[in-house]
């Protein structure tokens, strides 16, 4: 079976289009800077059996407009659709959304509001062969993403931080998730939309959360009072670095 993967070299479509093709799949994988582009597949009227969109922008920051987002989360996604509902032998469109596009507080960055926007298009559709994922931060071992990352790359050198009480990060391995599109696709029924969380990750205990990882217990654990952590997110709202306020947020979600 035929498949159109977007997202060309990134994080998602780089590990999908390599567990598809080992699973038997003919995949095209695209994406604006790919030998055959996301704009080449749009004008063409080639078939495919299952549309699976992953390509956006997915840097979740308060500090860019929603403008930038509507283009690569809302238009491109508008007009894949269009494709996939022309194409006869089309049998699937997954759309990887995220568990952000939950988010419909005041304080919703573009990010969020943009999936959340595509989202709506999708389901207004009416067309039930629409698949919405929403995945969490979304890991690879044995190097994870996100605040994941950093924290295991210092435990591997034997240092570990504790947070307050209360902090912590959900995540889903990538493999979790080429898992369940493959026996997905590989079956006529399905659920329309999956909140993919497979873990939360308790930052309280650096024990806990560095065991999926495959890391050791760090040698020195440093706790961290609360009211350094907010100092510290509220300098980097400021200076509108990643460690914002809207990332502090999220931590205590």
């Amino acid at each position: 079976m035929k498949v159109l993967l977007t997202g060309g070299r990134g994080f998602v479509a780089s590990y999908l289009e390599r567990e598809l093709k080992l699973n038997g799949y003919t995949v095209t994988n695209v994406s604006r800077s790919t030998e055959i582009t996301i704009d080449a597949i749009l004008k063409s009227e080639e078939s495919f059996d299952f549309y699976i969109h992953t390509a956006g922008n997915s840097k979740d920051s308060p500090f860019i407009e929603l403008k930038p987002y509507l283009v690569s989360n809302v238009d491109l996604t508008k007009n894949l659709y269009s494709c996939f509902s022309n194409d006869k032998q089309a049998k699937r469109f997954i759309f990887f959304s995220s568990m952000y596009a939950l988010d419909n507080t005041l304080q919703a960055t573009s990010y969020s509001r943009s999936k959340a926007l595509a989202e709506e298009f999708l389901k207004n559709t009416g067309d039930d062969r629409i698949q919405i994922l929403r995945p969490a931060l979304i890991c690879l071992p044995p190097q994870s993403r996100g605040i994941l990352g950093p924290l295991q790359k210092l435990a591997q050198k034997g240092i570990g931080f504790r947070f307050p009480k209360g902090f912590g990060m959900s995540w889903v391995s990538l493999k979790t998730i080429s898992d369940l599109i493959i026996t997905s696709i590989n079956q006529d029924s399905f659920t329309n939309e999956l909140n993919l969380v497979e873990k939360r990750a308790d930052l309280n205990n650096p024990k806990e959360w560095l065991l999926d990882f495959d890391v050791h217990s760090p040698k020195v654990v440093f706790p961290i009072p609360l009211f350094v952590l907010k100092i510290l997110f509220t300098l980097g709202h400021t200076l509108k670095v990643p460690f914002n306020k809207h990332f502090l947020k999220k931590l205590q979600s």
